[in-house]
């Protein structure tokens, strides 16, 4: 992008917007932010209210996450009074005037995936793709392969300057994963202690060992 300050106008998706009807509580909720620049550039945050912030630490105090609430973290976190789409556009606006904004917004790569979400967490190709091993005319075949060689190239980028650009593409996919498998204990319990891995290195070892084991 040549300047934030240059930027004449942009697109707004917000997750919460597509939650089920009494999902969203603007009060009291958290969610991912992308904004779409005429450029094609996109960026991300998580917007978490302040009542959000107190609910999330009542609620790991109560499970044993996060060392009992002592701490949370979440990538590319910014914190709002209440999670509407008005205030959301004010801050976004706050942040370009003052030239911020690319400090608090983390810039993503495009995708050739449908709709407005970065991945539709649905299949673990979808990360083949967004990493460009496979292309958009994929029809599903062979997917042992494919994850053999998305393996391989998530092994070629370990200790490289990459690895916080690919662990952080990893979450993404992993926050719509467990969306998708919420409600299914087995399975979300482990992309929910995958988004807990807080150090990129581990994250991507981890990935790796996963895909080795569905590839076989």
């Amino acid at each position: 992008m040549v300047s934030i300050r240059e930027v004449d106008s942009y697109t707004l998706w917000i997750e919460a917007e597509n939650w089920a009807e009494g999902e969203w509580d603007e009060l009291d909720s958290n969610t991912d932010v992308i904004v779409n620049f005429p450029d094609a550039s996109k960026w991300i945050a998580s917007f978490f209210t302040y009542k959000n912030m107190n609910t999330l630490v009542e609620k790991n105090i109560k499970s044993g996450e996060c060392l009992q609430g002592k701490y949370y973290w979440s990538s590319d976190m910014i914190f709002i009074q209440k999670c509407s789409r008005d205030l959301i556009e004010e801050v976004i606006d706050y942040l370009i005037e003052e030239n911020i904004f690319s400090t608090l917004f983390r810039r993503i790569h495009p995708t050739d995936l449908e709709g407005d979400s970065i991945f539709l967490g649905k299949d673990w190709t979808e990360l083949s793709l967004h990493f460009g091993i496979i292309g958009v005319e994929y029809n599903g075949e062979n997917d042992e392969q494919i994850l053999i060689k998305t393996k391989k190239f998530l092994e070629s980028i370990i200790l490289t300057n990459r690895e916080k650009e690919i662990a952080d593409d990893i979450r993404q996919f992993l926050k719509m994963l467990y969306h998708n498998t919420d409600g299914y204990k087995e399975s979300s319990s482990i992309w929910k202690s995958m988004l807990e891995m807080e150090h990129d290195y581990n994250l991507i070892k981890y990935t790796i060992r996963l895909l080795d084991c569905m590839s076989k």
